[in-house]
């Protein structure tokens, strides 16, 4: 994306340092330290555990709240979570083809069974976006004024 982000808020392999997974953060916080405990600043990413049904709906307040950063989640449109969520996020990227996860343990997951998307809000998040067009199906969410 070409961001260096001011924290990885849910980071499974920083206690690990495994090579060629880290996300450029200058903090990353780890299940251990809590992200949805600790406070977040800056710039964040934002790749939370894909866990059941409504998990994420936590990260995802969280997320909101805090305004600056890009994420990403399974792209299950259906969902209640994804219809209350999604429209408060100022781009989505819709990505083309499924995506192949790494466990916290370095061992590759089977394929994923759904679509993923990414989200951002704040300028920054929302710039790098758009430079993914040729990566899947870009969408600007726009404020409607009564």
């Amino acid at each position: 994306m070409g961001l260096t982000f001011d924290m990885d808020v849910c980071d499974p392999y920083a206690w690990k340092k495994l090579p060629g997974y880290a996300v450029p953060a200058k903090n990353h916080l780890t299940q251990r330290d809590g992200g949805l405990r600790t406070a977040w600043s800056g710039l964040v990413w934002m790749n939370p555990p894909f866990g059941g049904r409504n998990d994420i709906v936590p990260w995802l307040e969280k997320f909101v709240e805090h305004g600056n950063g890009v994420g990403c989640c399974w792209g299950r449109t259906a969902s209640g979570w994804f219809q209350d969520f999604m429209p408060q996020m100022q781009r989505l990227v819709f990505l083309r083809n499924k995506k192949q996860f790494v466990y916290p343990n370095g061992e590759l997951c089977g394929c994923a069974k759904d679509g993923v998307v990414l989200f951002a809000k704040g300028i920054k998040g929302v710039t790098s976006l758009g430079e993914f067009s040729q990566y899947g199906l870009i969408t600007n969410i726009v404020e409607r004024h009564p």
